[in-house]
């Protein structure tokens, strides 16, 4: 009974060890790297190595450390805000590379920062300004005025 016990431990560790290893091998070489960490927090404190992927209007966020195969964060561009920029404490210096760039986004889950090289802010600035703008609905001046009409009478 007992080395049945062991062998299923030993099983389960070599799927966790594969599993990881799979997921490590295969996003690590599909994506983009960044640092990521959520806020508030202190400083240099939370910071989590991932890769994020662009497909279509969402960008999705595989932490290196997890071991699910689905994306740990999908953000949809149209929910993205790049609020600001801010350059590396002498913590966060010691720790990443020296041309790191930090951009904070704000979305409706919170605020989180994403640390990443000049090319990969430079790509995600171009992702998000690609976005396509909402469409136009034009309408007949006849329409325009009922619905002034209306606005009108309401207030």
């Amino acid at each position: 009974m007992v080395e049945y016990i062991v062998w299923g431990l030993l099983l389960l560790g070599v799927l966790v060890v594969g599993l990881a290893l799979w997921r490590f091998l295969t996003q690590r070489a599909r994506g983009t790297q960044v640092i990521v960490r959520r806020l508030p927090a202190n400083d240099g404190r939370a910071w989590r190595h991932g890769i994020i992927r662009y497909r279509g209007d969402v960008v999705e966020c595989f932490k290196l450390r997890s071991l699910s195969p689905s994306p740990d964060i999908v953000l949809r561009r149209d929910e993205i805000v790049l609020s600001s920029r801010r350059k590396m404490t002498t913590i966060e210096q010691k720790f990443m590379e020296p041309d790191t760039k930090i951009v904070v986004i704000k979305t409706h889950r919170g605020t989180c920062e994403w640390a990443m090289d000049p090319h990969a802010e430079m790509a995600l600035l171009a992702w998000l300004e690609s976005a396509p703008t909402q469409p136009i609905v034009r309408m007949s001046p006849q329409e325009a005025m009922k619905i002034a009409r209306e606005r009108r009478r309401s207030s």
